[in-house]
Parts: structure tokens; C-alpha cells; sequence
């Protein structure tokens, strides 16, 4: 009777961890997933760096979670039959893949953002660049006397 009491504590443990976390992993995703399309002034960019910063954060905090949930999850796979471990162990490799996807696709999205800044910053060197060029040439020009492309003038 111990061992059933046991099973159903570890079972509710198990379901109590995997519901919010499941909902959270979910929300997660979508905000992740949002933040591919980046900005394309300087600004925004930075304003999505600092997003995706806490929402990063967020992320790699969850870790202590996950790792609870399987723990719990194995330990209750010991106690229920064969087809329901191994039902608890897919759904712990699931919830695990997708957690390491998102710590991934994360981490790319925090490349982008970073490699997103720093071409726009030679963008705009390089725009100012042409600028200063443009004014140099033009200041030049002007010192040229103007010719009339007609012949009969």
C-alpha cells in the first residue's frame, strides 16, 4: 500500500511540475519565434536586444526546472508499469528536445541581433562615408567654370 501511496504523490508531483511548465515552454516559443524578424532601426534594435536578454535569461533559469520535472519522472517510472514509463519517458524527451531547441534557436536569435547591430553601424560608417565623398566631389566641381553644351553659344 506504501508503494501505491508513493506512486500517486510522485504522479501528482509530476503532473503539478508538467502543466505550467508545458504552458510555459509553450508561451516561450511563440515569443521566441517573434523575435526572428529584426528590426531595422538602431533604436528597435537595441530595444529587442534587451527583450530578448530577460527572455534569454528566462530560458537558461528554467534549466533547474526541467531537471526536477525528470527526476520526478524517473522516479516514477520505477513505480508504474512498463507502456507508462515508457509513456513518461517520451514525454520528458519531447519537453526536453523542445526545451534544447529553444535554448538554441535563442541563442541564434542573439547572434542575429548582434550581427543586425553591427551591420548597421558599417551601414551607416559607409553611408557617411559616401556622404563626406559627395561633398568633397561637389566642392570640387564647383570650382570649374560651367560650359555651355550647346555649340552656337
Amino acid at each position: 500500500m506504501d508503494l501505491l501511496e508513493d506512486a500517486m504523490k510522485m504522479a501528482k508531483e509530476y503532473s503539478d511540475k508538467l502543466g505550467p511548465l508545458e504552458k510555459w515552454l509553450e508561451k516561450t516559443e511563440k515569443k521566441v519565434k517573434e523575435m526572428e524578424t529584426v528590426p531595422t532601426e538602431e533604436d528597435q534594435i537595441q530595444r529587442r536586444i534587451r527583450e530578448h536578454e530577460k527572455v534569454h535569461d528566462d530560458i537558461l533559469g528554467k534549466q533547474p526546472t526541467f531537471d526536477d520535472l525528470a527526476d520526478v519522472a524517473s522516479a516514477l517510472m520505477q513505480v508504474v508499469g512498463d507502456e507508462d514509463a515508457q509513456a513518461l519517458a517520451d514525454k520528458i524527451e519531447e519537453l526536453t528536445n523542445r526545451y534544447a531547441a529553444l535554448v538554441t534557436n535563442s541563442d541564434n536569435i542573439a547572434q542575429l541581433l548582434q550581427d543586425s547591430m553591427a551591420g548597421l553601424r558599417n551601414l551607416v560608417m559607409a553611408y557617411e562615408d559616401l556622404l563626406g565623398w559627395m561633398e568633397e566631389c561637389e566642392t570640387r566641381l564647383a570650382s570649374y567654370k560651367i560650359l555651355s553644351v550647346f555649340t552656337e553659344k
